[in-house]
């Protein structure tokens, strides 16, 4: 069972951390369904603008840049540790 901790993601003190997923597959999912339970669904209310993994003292992450219907741009730190290379 996939949960979520740590923050709002909007930097990697605040990431949101990902626990319990079965592989890469299932924890790449849990970023997107994470986004679409805070800000509705994805290509409707936004877009994927990237997606980008990052290696910080061994900490991994996957930074995801999203553009809201309004035209903000956020981007939303995901700490994929648990499941990286799983």
């Amino acid at each position: 069972m996939i949960t979520y901790k740590g923050g709002n993601g909007l930097d990697t003190r605040e990431a949101i951390i990902i626990i319990g997923a079965i592989d890469e597959l299932e924890g790449i999912d849990a970023e997107y369904i994470w986004l679409e339970e805070k800000y509705g669904k994805q290509d409707l209310e936004w877009e994927l603008i990237d997606q980008e993994f990052i290696d910080l003292d061994n900490i991994k992450y996957d930074l995801l840049k999203i553009k809201f219907q309004n035209g903000e741009i956020k981007e939303f730190w995901f700490d994929i540790t648990d499941f990286y290379e799983k």
